[in-house]
């Protein structure tokens, strides 16, 4: 028996040696040399060191493979050590890095680098290659405090080929001067001898790898250059791994340096589980370089001017696996497309750029909002984005809560747009939260069962701007619900309450504070939901609300026993169905312009508010006054009045005379849009209030009425003098000046003789 035993274990140990045999062609104790080794051209070595430190080199012949496991090159950096690399390649070659082994690579000298990728300087085919691959740890850099080469590259005042990563563990370290992976320093010697630096292209496609440069050079990239003699990498892409890039003081992270350190294209795609670049003191980049690199492409994405935040991380969401808490910094694209919980730290500044994150909404998905902050957070909007709760009870974007006098806040901001919902009864954007403030960006956040599009138990709700469309689920407000307060100082607002809740204010057996809204707005629309008491104030049952404040005016007042909001008049208008107000633009002559459009309601313009529709007939416009001063759903129309904001109520009237509206040449938008084509939007121009022409990437905002006008590209604007006179068009490609003079053509006259000119939008007799 133990005869046959032996014969078995005799059997194995050949069959394992032959299989070692065919996938290496020698096997090498590194820590037993006593001499540098070299492996030959088109050999694969695996090379062992047991961890142990030996001051002897390996060089890498052309088309030579080495597997690393566990060895630890380190030279002690003085000159008399050796003009070369711990590495050093001389052609194409492959790095693999053994699993479960660490590896430490330095250079010999301090003009070295740990790992050398050979520059083909033939200028006979491709560009040689340095492919590092594995699941193994490498470290790797230059040598002692007075290195001057990078981790993985070229040397000091040379250069070197392209430089390849495919997997592994990688930490790579920069000297002085020079980047963790890429380019050394370039330099002027004596006479007129000049030693620049240069590096191929760096492409990392997996593992994940950790660089850091030295002072005046790039983690991943150019080191540092002086002017005419730099020091330049070519393109520089990442499409898989994650990746973690820090430059020196006055360089990025990822790109070059401010120090005339150049590179070509950066790429960075989706298919990378992260990718992370911190510029240093002194920078003016994360990615990129304020002095010459290429195109910065992040996620299909363009940045012409690169990344400027300090610190930048990028995270493709349909490659996130676990659950996630993004830094400041950090920007998330793409869909979600696993059940996890994504988190905003405490104190970030976070980009959404095309994010969809949208669970089941099964209680099996997670008790967890789409987002959830936990402390003050930032989000910036890029692009289009949607957020919805994971848990029927959570919201879209859960805002943190702390309470006490130093409250959380989540800001909102950017020129994208916003979809928050949730996936059952939470809020939208809200729901147990502290403060809430909106600057900017395009926000749609519509609330579940018993809770607001906006809020629903959060303190203070700030709204500075933007477009918002905030809708409040059965028994929810548009923006509002047990919350401190309300205030809203711009943008264009529209808020529908859910069945028995207010559009602005509480819900259905909810309160809510004091409700603000400033006269420098540009539109707030509050409708209230069936069976509620007000559009602004209280929704139903036992609900109640602070004062309501509208363009500086109390509005709120008690009457036996009922909270009733009065105008002047005495009449109850925010107990109406829907109140716009609006802010209007002035032509100088004391009455103010604007104009409005809703598919939802009509509405009744106040005393002493004129309301027009618009007759385009050819090349002539003709106001038409609506003399009820009903303003129809679903019509566009111009209103004049010598009131900077007004304030539409809601009616169950149309205009009576249905004709009225006939030839009506506006058209509305519900929503803010781009320009439709051919659109011309009323403001204040050279030429004084009229219908100008809007550019091609020019926005129309929601509630607004437009002229589209294809006749002739090239007029720039219809002006009117009369509210029911025959205007003419302008000719010009840019908007009048002051005092010129256009015939009825809408040609501009330099010398106008005898006849009825248009000077400033007036009608003018030369004699």
């Amino acid at each position: 028996m133990k005869k046959k035993l032996l014969y078995i274990f005799a059997l194995l140990c050949m069959v394992a040696q032959g299989a070692l045999a065919e996938e290496y062609d020698s096997e090498i104790d590194f820590s037993l040399r006593n001499e540098d080794l070299v492996v030959p051209s088109g050999k694969h070595w695996f090379i062992y060191g047991h961890g142990l430190v030996s001051s002897h080199r390996i060089t890498l012949e052309h088309g030579a493979t080495v597997t690393l496991s566990s060895i630890n090159i380190n030279g002690d950096g003085a000159v008399t050590t050796g003009e070369y690399a711990g590495i050093t390649c001389l052609g194409d070659a492959t790095i693999i890095l053994h699993d479960g082994t660490t590896n430490t690579v330095k250079g010999f000298y301090r003009e070295y680098p740990g790992i050398l990728a050979a520059k083909n300087v033939s200028g006979v085919g491709a560009e040689y290659t340095l492919t590092i691959k594995g699941t193994g740890t490498l470290n790797v850099s230059s040598n002692n405090v007075s290195a001057i080469a990078p981790g993985i590259g070229g040397p000091a005042f040379g250069s070197c080929g392209n430089i390849e990563i495919q997997g592994g563990n990688i930490t790579a370290t920069g000297g002085r001067s020079s980047a963790g992976i890429g380019c050394g320093p370039a330099a002027t010697g004596s006479g007129s001898e000049n030693y620049p630096s240069s590096c191929g292209n760096i492409t990392i496609s997996g593992g994940n790898v950790t660089a850091t440069g030295g002072e005046f050079a790039a983690g991943i990239g150019a080191g540092y250059g002086i002017s005419g003699i730099r020091s330049t990498c070519g393109n520089i892409t990442i499409t898989g791994g994650t990746v973690s890039a820090t430059g020196g003081n006055n360089a990025s992270g990822i790109g070059g340096s401010s120090s005339y350190g150049d590179c070509g294209d950066i790429t960075i795609t989706m298919d990378v589980t992260s990718v992370s670049a911190t510029m240093g003191a002194g920078a003016t980049k994360s990615i990129g370089s304020d002095k010459n690199c290429g195109t910065v492409t992040i996620g299909g994405v363009v940045y012409p001017d690169g990344i400027s935040t300090s610190s930048f991380t990028f995270i493709p969401l349909p490659n996130v696996t676990s659950s996630l808490t993004a830094v400041n910094g950090t920007m998330l694209s793409g869909t979600l497309a696993n059940n996890v919980k994504i988190s905003i730290a405490d104190n970030a500044t976070v980009t959404l750029r095309d994010v969809s994150i949208n669970a089941t909404g099964s209680w099996t998905s997670g008790d967890y909002a789409g987002i959830t902050c936990l402390g003050n957070a930032t989000l910036i909007l890029k692009g289009e984005n949607s957020v919805k709760g994971f848990n029927a009870s959570y919201p879209g974007i859960q805002p943190a809560k702390r309470g006490g006098d130093d409250r959380y806040t989540l800001t909102i901001e950017g020129n994208g747009s916003l979809n928050a919902s949730s996936n059952g009864s939470g809020a939208g954007i809200g729901s147990g939260c502290d403060n809430i403030v909106i600057n900017s960006g395009i926000i749609n956040a519509i609330g579940g069962n018993n809770a607001a599009g906006i809020g629903s138990h959060c303190y203070d709700i700030t709204i500075n701007g933007g477009t918002i469309n905030a809708i409040g689920g059965t028994g929810g407000a548009g923006i509002g619900g047990s919350c401190h307060a309300i205030t809203i100082n711009g943008g264009t607002v529209t808020a529908t309450g859910g069945t028995n809740a207010a559009g602005i204010g509480s819900g259905n057996e909810e309160s809510c504070g004091d409700i603000t809204i400033a006269n420098t707005v540009t539109n707030v629309t509050a409708t209230k939901g069936v069976g509620a008491c007000d559009c602004i104030g209280k929704g139903a049952g036992v609900a109640y609300c602070g004062e309501v404040t509208i363009g500086g005016t109390e509005c709120w007042g008690w009457y036996e026993g009922y909270g009733w909001m009065y105008n002047n008049d005495g009449e109850k208008y925010l107990k109406c169905n829907s109140l716009v107000y609006l802010k209007a633009n002035a032509d100088g002559n004391g009455n103010y312009w604007t104009t409005y459009y809703s598919n939802m309601n009509h509405y009744q313009a106040p005393s002493g508010t004129q309301v027009f529709k618009a007759m385009l007939d050819g090349s002539m416009l003709t106001l038409g006054k609506i003399e009820s001063g009903i303003v129809n759903s679903d019509e566009g129309v111009v209103l004049k009045s010598t009131s900077p904001n007004y304030l539409l109520t809601s009616t169950t009237s149309s205009q009576e005379v249905v004709q009225s509206y006939d030839s009506n040449s506006l058209v509305g938008t519900m929503t803010t849009i781009t320009n439709p084509g051919y659109a011309y939007v009323l403001s204040k121009g050279s030429a004084g209030i009229g219908f100008y022409k809007l550019s091609s990437s020019g926005t129309i905002g929601a509630h607004k009425a437009y002229l589209s006008y294809s006749g002739a590209a090239a007029r720039e604007f219809f002006s009117f003098e009369e509210i029911t006179g025959i205007k003419t068009i302008a000719n010009s490609q840019e908007p009048t000046a002051d005092n010129h003079y256009f015939d009825l053509q809408g040609r501009m006259v330099a010398q106008p003789g005898k006849g009825l000119y248009i000077v400033n939008g007036k009608k003018v007799m030369v004699e």
